[in-house]
């Protein structure tokens, strides 16, 4: 039995938002699987104001203080935008495709796992 579906708060994002976080999402982020199932995508700055734009802008997700590097030295602290829920990247992602490039197979494999579960 697939899990209870998560209430989504993504927005309807303009062009220039689709293309400006999908570019963030290219560049300094990552989208997850475990396995073949989404986990979640994230946008990772030192600067709070870039991952509070990516917060706003989807409406949807999380930031978090990764906290300062241990090791580096003159390393800035991390910010993170996290965004997990279920409901939230298959409404998302769909609307950053057109603006990756790398990372549009793995935004395409988390629309695959939507489809086989309606």
């Amino acid at each position: 039995m697939a899990p209870p579906r998560q209430k989504s708060t993504v927005r309807q994002l303009s062009s220039p938002e689709a293309a400006w976080l999908g570019a963030m999402v290219e560049g300094e982020g990552s989208i997850c699987l475990r396995g073949r199932r989404p986990r979640y995508i994230a946008v990772y700055s030192s600067e709070v104001e870039t991952v509070a734009t990516c917060l706003r802008l989807a409406g949807d997700g999380t930031v978090i203080y990764d906290g300062e590097p241990s090791s580096a030295i003159g390393r800035k602290p991390m910010w993170r935008w996290h965004l997990a829920k279920i409901n939230s990247l298959f409404e998302l992602l769909p609307q950053l495709i057109p603006y990756l490039t790398s990372k549009d197979g793995r935004a395409e494999e988390v629309l695959a796992y939507a489809n086989r579960r309606d």
